[in-house]
């Protein structure tokens, strides 16, 4: 990374300038993108194709492939702004600090600001903005409160070279995602769950040899492997086992699971991973079910890409309390992210009827579609069920006044 100007400026202005330029990108894309316009971005195949193929591009320049320059034109500028000094300078400083970083940089930002634009909160591409150039902006705030602590800071080399490579086969990892979202929209069937699995693994099996200085890089330093990095390698390793392990259905995956396809993905019709629950895909059907057997309705929306729907539906209800109360409703399913007048029916639903366009959002109403209650992603086992046994309650009372 360049190295910030020699010059003292104040710690706050300068460190103030680094966040501010990074942040005003995550508000850029707050103010083009509304949350159904998000959903459609993230949702879009030929836009995941393209955040894929970006991840790519991406994992190479961290390979050490290519380079990613600013126009000469940009920088100059900005440095020439900052040294007129005072605050204007001091705050170009830091500006011109970003800018000339970038070529460090923009593989994080672009992965984070594509990442961002593509998930299901207005403000998340702030947030996440936000939380880059604060943790980015930090260490010259925090050397400029201890400066003598800047005469013992590692300098940039060998290693640096190792830990972009390594990111670069992260990068190779989560690209998979948008691909197999693109995959799923379209029902081609390639990227099921196993052929998924069996991908992260050739990736972390690469990187695990790479970090065990088996293979190597452009611009890779060599040299000896360090017990550190060694480690690293090992547990990557381990890592690509463990997922290679979970194309069978009876091994757990934790966190991954949220990252994968559906197990049905791929599968005859009929086939289910949720216990015993009979869950229709039709609203206006499970209302009619659920008025002739004066029962309630457990609405789920999700969606055929969304993360924490897979965490739900994997972790969550098959869990032998939750699958005990939603046996007593009627269960309907409504996907809002497929190609097709009824996903777009069940995410104008959704929008209109209970003004959310989040995913998961669970419903329970009644046989006229009363709500009764409402929750959002929550892996806490006991704080689903009393959300479920609470809202039965108060449901129940209603269908027994007959009202």
């Amino acid at each position: 990374l360049p190295s910030p100007s020699p010059i003292p400026v104040p710690r706050a202005n300068y460190s103030l300038a680094i966040v501010g330029t990074f942040t005003l990108l995550g508000v850029g894309m707050s103010l083009l993108f509304g949350p159904q316009a998000l959903n459609r971005f993230a949702t879009h195949p030929a836009i995941n194709i393209a955040l894929g193929i970006l991840f790519v591009v991406m994992a190479v320049n961290l390979f050490g492939g290519f380079e990613i320059i600013l126009p000469s034109w940009l920088v100059e500028k900005t440095q020439a702004g900052s040294r007129k000094g005072g605050f204007a300078g001091t705050f170009l400083m830091g500006v011109t600090f970003t800018l000339t970083s970038f070529t460090c940089t923009a593989a994080f930002v672009g992965t984070l600001l594509a990442t961002a634009a593509a998930s299901r909160e207005v403000l998340y591409p702030t947030l996440g903005m936000l939380a880059f150039s604060t943790a980015f902006a930090s260490p010259f705030f925090l050397l400029a409160l201890f400066p003598q602590y800047l005469a013992r800071m590692p300098k940039a080399g060998g290693w640096l070279v190792t830990v972009k490579a390594f990111m670069g086969f992260l990068e190779l990892m989560a690209a998979l995602k948008f691909f197999s979202n693109a995959d799923i929209f379209w029902q081609w069937g390639f990227l099921t769950r196993p052929v998924y699995l069996a991908l992260w693994f050739a990736i972390a099996a690469v990187a695990g040899c790479y970090m065990l200085g088996l293979l190597r890089l452009p611009h890779d330093p060599g040299g000896r492997i360090g017990p550190f990095r060694g480690a690293v390698g090992a547990l990557t390793l381990a890592g690509g086992v463990w997922l290679l392990a979970g194309i069978n259905p009876g091994v757990p995956l934790g966190w991954a699971t949220a990252f994968l396809p559906s197990p049905e993905y791929g599968m005859p019709k009929g086939t289910h991973s949720e216990g015993e629950i009979r869950w229709t895909e039709d609203y206006d059907e499970a209302l009619r079910i659920a008025k002739a057997e004066n029962k309630l309705v457990f609405i789920d929306f999700t969606g055929d890409q969304c993360s924490n729907c897979r965490v739900m539906e994997q972790t969550v209800f098959p869990q032998p309390a939750v699958q005990l109360e939603l046996k007593r409703m009627v269960a309907v399913r409504l996907i809002t992210d497929r190609a097709g007048v009824d996903s777009q029916r069940w995410a104008k639903l959704q929008a209109e009827k209970f003004q959310q366009v989040t995913l998961p959002l669970y419903v329970i109403v009644t046989p006229d579609g009363t709500k009764f209650g409402e929750s959002g992603f929550n892996t806490n086992v006991d704080q689903f069920v009393s959300f479920l046994r609470d809202s039965q309650s108060r449901g129940q009372e209603k269908l027994a006044r007959g009202n």
